[in-house]
């Protein structure tokens, strides 16, 4: 595992954490986010020919863990910038309805992550 640059990459999940919670609205979230994965699968890919899903994959469970904190810790502020998410399930708890909905995006943006850092890998053995 390529600890330090998992650690670097990760700041760029913890900038979005930080800005997703009152800055950045829903329908804007998903380009910044497609931005951070491409730049992430690219670097991990480049930087670590072995385990290179396997680090993707980690460095996408940091950035989920960074937003699951953040939306849970700044709640009242997140629920009045993104009231389209939280009012979805009126029978549920809105927290509970953007941790869950946050963990599942979360994993599945890992599992991205970690395959196309994997593409990214083969792709440079061929070159």
């Amino acid at each position: 595992m390529n600890w330090r640059l998992l650690v670097y990459l990760s700041f760029f999940g913890l900038a979005m954490a930080l800005a997703t919670v009152s800055f950045i609205p829903t329908n804007f979230e998903l380009v910044l986010w497609i931005f951070v994965i491409g730049f992430s699968a690219y670097s991990v890919g480049k930087n670590c020919p072995e385990q290179t899903f396997m680090n993707g994959f980690i460095l996408g469970i940091i950035n989920t863990i960074y937003c699951v904190a953040f939306r849970i810790g700044f709640f009242q502020t997140y629920s009045s910038a993104h009231p389209e998410l939280t009012n979805r399930f009126q029978d549920l708890s809105p927290m509970m309805v953007v941790s869950a909905y946050t963990v599942i995006v979360g994993i599945v943006l890992a599992l991205l992550i970690g395959f196309s850092s994997s593409f990214v890998a083969k792709q440079q053995q061929k070159a």
